[in-house]
């Protein structure tokens, strides 16, 4: 199976991590008990994909995926075909590292938030 953003179906990124956040805050009271304040019920996922040593064609396509995010929150298929609703982290979200050779490589890592 592979990474969808929306209509792009993307090759499989070498590393995927996923982190999980709450949306909310937590306050220390001066009794020294803690009170949790989230706005959601739950946790949301922060997912970062990684790929290395890609072509140019496969950066652009993976590049024009995430900008794509800019517009519009898309649906987002992970490498274990779980399907949730994304928008980038951020807009400095998407790191593309040149390796020079003759023909030049890429390694390129984007964040995705996960829209509740």
């Amino acid at each position: 199976m592979r990474v969808t953003i929306g209509s792009y179906t993307l090759p499989n990124p070498s590393d995927e991590s996923m982190d999980m956040e709450t949306v909310g805050t937590t306050f220390e009271l001066a009794n020294g008990t803690y009170v949790h304040d989230n706005i959601l019920g739950g946790s949301y996922r922060l997912s970062t994909l990684t790929w290395k040593a890609i072509s140019f064609a496969v950066m652009d396509d993976i590049r024009s995926a995430f900008e794509s995010l800019y517009t519009a929150t898309r649906s987002y298929t992970d490498i274990r075909s779980d399907v949730y609703n994304v928008t980038a982290k951020s807009r400095d979200s998407l790191k593309v590292v040149t390796i020079g050779r003759s023909t030049p490589v890429y390694n390129v890592t984007i964040k995705l938030r996960e829209i509740p």
